[in-house]
């Protein structure tokens, strides 16, 4: 059994599965979200953060198979060697066989249910083993760099697709970003080329959203900050979600890992204020990855909810 130091480092290292209803809450009624064009938008987000939680717990989940593997060897093997008995005294070797696994079955079962603790135990100890191998190890560490691009990019996709569809459902709320001097400034909403007005047969009453779009993606916290509370004014807690200082540290360390393979800089120093090291490569523990999917969960329910009801 691992002492608390122990486990404590496996599971900065290693992420373990979450109860998606534990951070899933959903925005509003699936009703709202259709009626308002949302509804896609909506299950590519959720698709999206499943998909991270798939792959930050590939270690886990591989390892938790192994030890059941091995288990499930060791009662299977110890039950067809007592089925040699059935087998010595007459009953065909088929019907043994049949027993044995049978058998093996239903100890494995019980095992599963009354020695959960001492199961977890050994999953947690067979983690610890990998980890002392350096490749195991750093490829862990590079899964949760990676989940945490993976994270921001399912909030990126989200913001981008409800600001599209927002203004294609209610192409009258494009005079909210002309009227609001920073989302101006990303949105210079000026001059339609021709080849834009001919590709959408000179009618943009339903593709405002695609328009202008093509003119800045909502790929960063100002620029999301500055749409939706264009668009959005009364949305109040969507705001102060877009506040959150865990948000804007996510986004400035997916472009750290994305564009300098993690390696911390001055650049990144400054607009984070977090006091490590330059030269060293940033490090992303478990805990850190389940907090940014929490805030981007968090928030993106709020944007949703609150597109929804406009």
């Amino acid at each position: 059994m691992l002492d608390s130091d122990e486990r404590d480092f496996v599971m900065q290292r290693v992420f373990i599965p979450l109860d998606e209803n534990a951070i899933f809450d959903p925005p509003t009624s699936a009703e709202q979200l259709v009626q308002n064009g949302l509804a896609a938008v909506a299950a590519t987000f959720h698709r999206n953060v499943q998909a991270v939680l798939s792959t930050a717990t590939v270690p886990f989940r591989l390892t938790v198979a192994s030890v059941q593997h091995l288990r499930w060897q060791q009662l299977l093997t110890s039950e067809r060697i007592r089925a040699r008995t059935l087998i010595d005294a007459g009953t065909p070797e088929d019907e043994a066989v049949r027993i044995a696994i049978s058998v093996a079955k239903e100890r494995m079962a019980a095992e599963l249910q009354s020695e959960a603790d001492a199961f977890s135990d050994r999953v947690l100890s067979n983690l610890m083993d990998a980890l002392h191998d350096s490749k195991f190890a750093e490829g862990a560490v590079e899964l949760l760099r990676q989940s945490t691009v993976l994270t921001w990019s399912a909030f990126e996709v989200l913001s981008q697709e409800t600001f599209v569809e927002l203004l294609n459902m209610r192409p009258s709320l494009t005079l909210r970003l002309s009227a609001d001097e920073s989302a101006r400034r990303h949105f210079p909403l000026k001059s339609v080329a021709m080849e834009t007005l001919v590709e959408h047969g000179f009618d943009l009453s339903h593709h405002m959203g695609d328009l202008v779009a093509r003119l800045r993606a909502v790929d960063s916290v100002p620029v999301m900050r500055s749409a939706f509370s264009a668009l959005l004014p009364a949305a109040h807690d969507l705001h102060v979600a877009l506040a959150d200082r865990s948000l804007w540290t996510l986004n400035q360390r997916r472009h750290l890992i994305v564009h300098k393979r993690g390696v911390i800089d001055r650049e990144y120093l400054a607009k984070t204020d977090e006091d490590l090291e330059t030269g060293q490569q940033l490090a992303i523990t478990s805990f850190d990855l389940e907090a940014y999917l929490r805030a981007v969960v968090g928030v993106g329910s709020e944007l949703l909810r609150a597109a929804a009801g406009v």
